[in-house]
């Protein structure tokens, strides 16, 4: 008996140490306040001084925070098992009603202004009290944190070594709240080419040699956020590659096309496309058939997760791993 107790205990201990730790910061400036969370992972603080973690940033959608978003995809245990620490920028219902970013308003969609800086700011201050390797910073969102992602890979490009969007909308989808209930039912009218040159406007004509990768996962069924969305988020991104490499719009990556099907026996069905340059995926998208509006493979727990979709954060953490994370 006392042999088994030992056991147990031994297991429960080492269950306990493998999670990590919750903390919390603020960002001020003239644009407002944020607070954000930051996840970090069970070996933080046994890592050598030397060794720096890669970080995501991770943006929650409407009706959620971070510590929903986390619980959800369950990105805090992805964390634990591959060493990576996670920034979750922080929005309430003090500034939107419903918790959204406020994607849509043009203060928000420009290089150091508005919610756009407020993030970043948060992002460096982060990045810089914890000491995470900041030449491995990747971002991912969903819904309005998806189009709030849209927004900052455009706006600061060389910050991200790759992002990922859930259900997100492109760069410039929106110029106002009054536009942006029709774009997020039926798609933006701004022409992709466009967008992509508003982006690269936005980074103030950023020369970038390596390209911004990027995985875009969508529902076939959303009530919101309708299917035309990724592929318009697939557009914008390819032509702001091109824009990146030379200022040019010259159809400089030679942008092979490849698009599988996939049937898994217990999960939804998915088409994937893949853009790749010089044998490397850059751009890879998934359209997930049956999804609604929710984080695909999330915990039914929590709202707005669809536990019979593909694994969305397994998905889009392996498409990082092949960026540096």
């Amino acid at each position: 008996m006392k042999l088994i107790f030992c056991n147990i205990f031994a297991i429960l201990f080492s269950f306990s140490i493998q999670a990590g730790t919750w903390t919390e910061g603020s960002y001020w400036s003239i644009w407002g306040t944020r607070n954000y969370k930051v996840y970090l992972p069970h070996n933080y603080s046994t890592a050598p001084q030397s060794t720096k973690l890669p970080v995501i940033v991770a943006l929650h959608g409407c009706m959620q925070n971070p510590e929903v978003f986390a619980g959800g995809s369950r990105l805090n245990e992805w964390a634990d098992k591959l060493g990576f620490a996670v920034i979750y920028p922080e929005q309430t219902n003090m500034y939107n009603i419903y918790n959204c970013w406020n994607w849509f308003f043009p203060h928000n969609q420009a290089k150091g202004s508005g919610e756009a800086e407020l993030v970043m700011g948060s992002v460096d201050r982060a990045i810089k009290q914890f000491s995470f390797d900041k030449k491995r910073v990747f971002l991912l969102g969903m819904s309005a944190g998806g189009a709030m992602a849209s927004i900052l890979s455009n706006c600061y490009p060389k910050k991200f070594n790759a992002v990922g969007t859930h259900h997100a909308t492109m760069y410039k989808a929106a110029e106002d709240p009054f536009t942006a209930e029709d774009v997020v039912y039926n798609g933006s009218k701004l022409s992709p080419e466009v967008a992509a040159i508003k982006g690269y406007a936005c980074s103030r004509l950023t020369r970038k040699k390596e390209l911004l990768p990027a995985v875009i996962i969508h529902g076939s069924r959303g009530a919101v956020m309708k299917a035309i969305h990724a592929t318009q988020v697939e557009s914008e991104l390819r032509a702001f590659n091109d824009l990146l490499d030379n200022g040019r719009r010259d159809h400089s990556l030679d942008d092979n096309f490849s698009k599988v099907r996939i049937e898994p026996k217990d999960k939804y069905a998915y088409d994937l496309v893949t853009w790749s340059h010089q044998g490397k995926p850059y751009i890879k998208r998934y359209m997930i058939e049956t999804l609604g509006h929710a984080w695909s493979g999330g915990d039914n727990q929590y709202e707005f997760n669809d536990q019979n979709g593909p694994d969305a954060t397994k998905l889009m953490l392996d498409f990082f791993k092949d960026y540096g994370l």
